[in-house]
């Protein structure tokens, strides 16, 4: 069976990603049967691949999509930011739940 996805915005720089590793921790003991997808710029990959609690590594939104992954997220999580162009990157993938900045 295919676990429930967790799709997290966190498209900026190095120490951006650093701050968010707490909150990745979180969300891995909150979600632990979800698989949990990172967006991140592709420099960051290295980094990426030592923080335990991300499960998959895309560049892009569009490298995740139903289309894809052939299913929507259970959750978008938007470390991103609160403006409405992240907003949108994440609705246009139609999670069931998501979580952000008002």
């Amino acid at each position: 069976m295919t676990p429930p996805t967790a799709v997290v915005l966190r498209d900026l720089g190095l120490g951006d990603l650093l701050v968010a590793v707490p909150a990745l921790r979180l969300l891995r003991r909150a979600l632990p049967d979800h698989e949990i997808v990172l967006v991140a710029p592709d420099a960051l990959a290295p980094v990426v691949s030592l923080i335990s609690a991300v499960d998959t590594h895309v560049s892009e939104l569009r490298g995740y999509s139903p289309e894809v992954h052939s299913r929507t997220p259970d959750v978008a999580v938007n470390l991103h930011g609160k403006g409405p162009q992240s907003h949108a990157r994440l609705e246009a993938l139609a999670p069931r739940r998501r979580i952000g900045n008002a």
